[in-house]
């Protein structure tokens, strides 16, 4: 009950604000050389990268970061050591404030990974760009059964295919010659790598340069930030792992130095849980502690030697490069969220992982059919970095430099 009358309640605050947002469009002419950011978490993920990207790009636009939180210090001086190189302007403000909303009504162009306000809609020279967090194996969006309410209002969404060109469009209700096959900003980093930058990030994360990684990137089964969703019987990833799993894994990553980093997602209840994982090769990280070390995930991801997840995006991004992608055979039978893929599909492009030793399998040679991939990320060409970022700057912003 209390729920309904929630829902109604949002739903009439929408209705109301929408309103007040088409009218402050049209009274407020837009700055076409502003452009604003929206991540979640903040300053992350597809928004995160396109930012940095243009931020060397562009001459005399203003950059603009509007974060959920009140951005700390730390927060702003990190976007504006990322974006200031160049001859750009950058603000970062919250964006549940005046000045933040401000600044959204009086600009051209937006990017959001997760959406900008719930109660935005078309409004004339203005556009919205979804950079969603990845192609979707999962239902999301109206394909989820969300509610209007509940899913981000978008001119335009990003494909990295022409499969997922539909699904895209489809899930949130965008013409399909508005869901451009057109990449992602955030594998571009994927294809762009040196040796010296590995020194680094692994220097920056702790772990040992003369060992080969394995990035372990589980997702939620049961969510704790936002509206409550079970995507599995299990509490967590560690809840499916047999007993003493962890320990042989770890036994047999020294023996064969190899350094395990588990990452949990942002929306995992064990991130409230404070786990500690006292192994010598195997370090979790929760959502809080990756932010603090400062490390775009899928830079590190570039130079980790093999990766395993479950029903996850980062499946199709991580094959773009010569690697192998592992996955939990009991993750796929356990889970019962609807999905847009058959996951036999993600079976053919993945390593079937039950035992210790068919996780640090993950390292051998890859021998998947690359012809299984072109459905997924056909419009990508390894090697070609920076492709994704530029198709976007070369569509959306026509007056570069002007």
């Amino acid at each position: 009950m209390k729920t309904s009358i929630l829902r109604v309640f949002k739903s009439v605050l929408a209705s109301l604000l929408s309103r007040v947002y088409v009218l402050a469009c049209r009274l407020v002419r837009p700055n076409n050389k502003r452009i604003v950011f929206f991540s979640y978490p903040d300053f992350s993920d597809n928004s995160r990268h396109l930012y940095c990207y243009l931020a060397k790009e562009l001459q005399g636009y203003q950059l603009v970061w509007l974060t959920h939180q009140a951005p700390d210090q730390e927060l702003v001086a990190k976007i504006k050591a990322e974006g200031e190189g160049g001859a750009n302007q950058v603000l970062v403000l919250k964006r549940w404030s005046l000045r933040g909303f401000t600044c959204f009504v009086g600009a051209r162009l937006a990017f959001h990974t997760h959406g900008t306000y719930f109660f935005v809609k078309h409004a004339k020279n203005r556009t919205m760009v979804n950079l969603w967090h990845g192609m979707p194996i999962k239902a999301v969006a109206y394909l989820d059964g969300q509610s209007k309410v509940q899913v981000a209002y978008s001119d335009y969404v990003v494909a990295t295919s022409r499969y997922f060109q539909k699904i895209m469009a489809e899930a949130f209700r965008v013409p399909l010659a508005k869901s451009l096959v057109i990449g992602l900003p955030r594998n571009d980093t994927l294809l762009n790598t040196s040796a010296e930058r590995r020194q680094q990030l692994f220097a920056q994360s702790g772990l040992s340069t003369s060992s080969k990684l394995i990035v372990w990137l589980p997702t939620y089964r049961v969510s704790t930030v936002g509206a409550f969703r079970r995507d599995a019987a299990s509490e967590h990833f560690i809840d499916e792992l047999p007993a003493g799993y962890l320990q042989q894994l770890d036994r047999l990553a020294d023996a064969e130095n190899v350094s395990i980093l588990i990452k949990l997602h942002p929306m995992d209840c064990l991130n409230d849980a404070q786990l500690v994982l006292n192994f010598k090769r195997i370090k979790l990280l929760s959502a809080a502690a990756w932010t603090a070390k400062n490390i775009e995930l899928y830079e590190l991801m570039a130079y980790s030697d093999g990766l395993v997840s479950d029903v996850s995006s980062v499946i199709f991004d991580y094959l773009l490069m010569p690697k192998n992608v592992g996955v939990f055979a009991a993750s796929l039978l356990n889970y019962s969220r609807d999905t847009l893929i058959d996951l036999d599909e993600v079976r053919k492009v993945t390593l079937a992982i039950e035992t210790p030793q068919d996780f640090l399998n993950v390292l051998s040679e890859r021998t998947i059919d690359a012809r299984c991939l072109g459905l997924f990320h056909a419009c990508l060409v390894v090697g070609d970095s920076n492709a994704a970022c530029q198709r976007i700057k070369d569509y959306f912003i026509a007056d570069i430099n002007q």
